[in-house]
């Protein structure tokens, strides 16, 4: 049913219940309780409309991998990834949170807007 609570998602700083938008039938898990660094964008479970679709998901597997995951490589790679990104991220004056952010999607201060 929507807002019946799918998963808690822990970060660092907070867990948050991440609720379900609409009302449906949890079809599949994809990602197992308790699992750890689970990317961005990464497909979670499967949902439907109709309860008597839920069978039709019991061999589904995801084999896509989410967007984000394929696009950090790429970043990385047109931020010249020879350290030139990595040593304008200490001296710049950024959050932690926003600098480890930086650091593990491989994107550079040119591909992302800064407020002062």
């Amino acid at each position: 049913m929507a807002g019946d609570i799918l998963a808690d998602i822990e970060t660092d700083k907070a867990t948050l219940g991440f609720d379900s938008q609409d009302d449906g039938y949890l079809a599949k898990i994809l990602v197992p309780g308790g699992s750890k660094d689970v990317a961005v964008g990464t497909p979670i479970c499967v949902m439907v409309e109709d309860g008597t679709q839920v069978g039709a998901f019991k061999d589904y597997v995801a084999t896509a991998a989410p967007a984000a995951a394929k696009a950090a490589p790429a970043a990385a790679a047109a931020a010249g990834g020879g350290g030139g990104a990595a040593a304008d991220l200490h001296s710049i004056k950024i959050g932690p949170a926003a600098r480890h952010l930086l650091t593990q999607t491989g994107l550079g201060l040119d591909q992302v807007c800064l407020w002062e």
